[in-house]
């Protein structure tokens, strides 16, 4: 069997939750679909965090704010990305880890997960990302996050504010971002 970890049940809950609402008067039927959901979602499949980025489809950034730095590899196949994302911060703080998400057919906008440790201490976290292509730039969002279970997602009543954006990735050759 196979286990579903926190990002994909907070989907799978959030789902079954507007469902629910919209079934209010069958409490069976809600329970029915919630099996139903429930089943069909353990069958899904998850991008591999640990899986190595192709050069052939690798896009490189890198993006600086006052005494910060952020240096990005993304990688396009299809529909799926992945990629690694370091951001050192001039207080000393390093967030450093892997990028993953699919393109949803939203225009220019990627909404992907940000897996991270800080400063390289043995624990993880998980954020989310909201990229706005503006040319050939990658403009990081700044939203509003709503922390469930220890997972963050943006809250979908708050719009993105991408004019205020202090990360402005541009295209780097990428050789010069090397990151593990």
């Amino acid at each position: 069997m196979r286990m579903l970890n926190t990002s994909s049940l907070f989907i799978i809950i959030r789902r079954c939750f507007k469902l629910m609402s919209a079934l209010q008067a069958a409490p069976f039927a809600s329970l029915l679909a919630f099996a139903v959901l429930l089943s069909t979602s353990c069958n899904q499949t998850q991008p591999d965090a640990t899986s190595k980025l192709s050069t052939a489809e690798q896009h490189c950034y890198v993006a600086t704010f006052q005494q910060d730095t952020a240096l990005m590899n993304l990688n396009f196949n299809g529909t799926k990305i992945n990629g690694k994302m370091r951001i050192n911060y001039g207080d000393g703080k390093v967030y450093d880890g892997t990028i993953l998400g699919e393109h949803k057919g939203k225009g220019d906008t990627l909404i992907l997960a940000y897996d991270f440790k800080i400063n390289n201490v043995d624990k993880w976290y998980r954020n989310p990302v909201a990229f706005l292509k503006r040319g050939d730039r990658l403009v990081l969002g700044i939203g509003q996050i709503n922390v469930v279970w220890g997972t963050g997602a943006f809250d979908e009543t708050v719009p993105i504010d991408y004019e205020h954006a202090r990360f402005i990735f541009v295209p780097t050759d990428c050789k010069a971002t090397t990151l593990k």
